[in-house]
């Protein structure tokens, strides 16, 4: 037995120890050239993968404008839930779903900071995580001058219909 837990370890040492492959950002300074971004018709951004990459060759642009993150398929793969602070329409992150092909926003929370977005599995409702119990303002943003810090807020969990 000792043998064999000593055989497993020296096998896990020396994968480790394997040379590991070239990731993005590296490309350039290994002297390959790096695609450029273009824009395209409608003014979005669109970038060429890397001849050698297969996971992201059909990359497509859904947002546009403000600060958007935290974006998940529904089960049926027809629309796409996500966070976002989008100038105009609010001060801090609320939830929004729109169809796969960037069709059809529509903000799903009603105010306060909200996070962490997902469709139930059958997609008849929506789960997320609010302050708005609080307050329908946003928090105060956290004092940066320490430099980058995670604001700790009251968030409690919700549940809503899909379409708001």
């Amino acid at each position: 037995m000792t043998t064999r837990a000593l055989i497993v370890v020296a096998i896990l040492a020396a994968s480790g120890c394997a040379e590991s492959p070239q990731v993005s950002g590296e490309t350039e300074a290994a002297g390959q050239e790096v695609p450029e971004a273009a824009e395209n018709a409608d003014g979005a951004t669109d970038f060429a993968p890397m001849p050698e990459e297969i996971h992201f060759a059909n990359m497509q642009r859904l947002t546009h404008g403000g600060s958007n993150s935290e974006a998940y398929f529904s089960a049926d793969a027809t629309q796409v839930i996500f966070q976002a602070t989008r100038t105009g329409e609010s001060e801090c992150d609320q939830i929004y779903t729109m169809n796969v092909d960037g069709t059809d926003v529509r903000q799903i929370s009603s105010g306060g900071r909200t996070t962490c977005g997902y469709f139930y599995p059958a997609g008849d409702r929506i789960l997320y995580s609010s302050t708005h119990h609080i307050s329908a303002t946003c928090p105060a943003p956290p004092d940066r001058s320490l430099g980058y810090v995670w604001s700790l807020e009251p968030y409690d969990v919700f549940t809503a219909n899909p379409d708001g």
